[in-house]
């Protein structure tokens, strides 16, 4: 599921892979080329982004050319990917760097939402 406003570079479409259940939040970047250096160096990078099944990745996070963000994983917003990430890992801050595993966040997470005064179970989205 892509939300509004996800930035995908067209141009090289072809070295993008998605896996099942990806989930890209506002403001995403996935970028292919990296023409920093262009200027400079005379040349531009060009390498694949794989993003695999069950992925979140949050709102306004980039992803650089070369990444592979493998199974399982969630990336916190406004983040820069520079390497992979592996299987069953938060990864956040720029450079995105691991903070827990997926098993330690989903637990806290289902502690708070149990505790949280803000919501109502009508707010809950049960079985996905």
């Amino acid at each position: 599921m892509m939300e509004r406003e996800v930035i995908i570079g067209a141009a090289h479409a072809s070295l993008l892979g998605f896996g099942d259940g990806v989930i890209l939040a506002p403001l995403v970047q996935i970028v292919a080329r990296k023409a920093s250096m262009t200027k400079h160096m005379h040349h531009t990078r060009i390498a694949e982004v794989r993003i695999g099944d069950r992925v979140f990745v949050g709102a306004g996070a980039t992803v650089l050319p070369g990444v592979a963000i493998r199974d399982n994983r969630i990336v916190g917003s406004a983040n820069a990917v520079s390497r992979g990430i592996r299987d069953g890992q938060v990864a956040s801050g720029s450079p995105a760097t691991v903070v827990c595993s997926i098993d330690k966040f989903l637990e806290t997470e289902r502690r708070e939402v149990t505790t949280c005064r803000f919501l109502g179970r009508e707010y809950l989205l049960v079985n996905n």
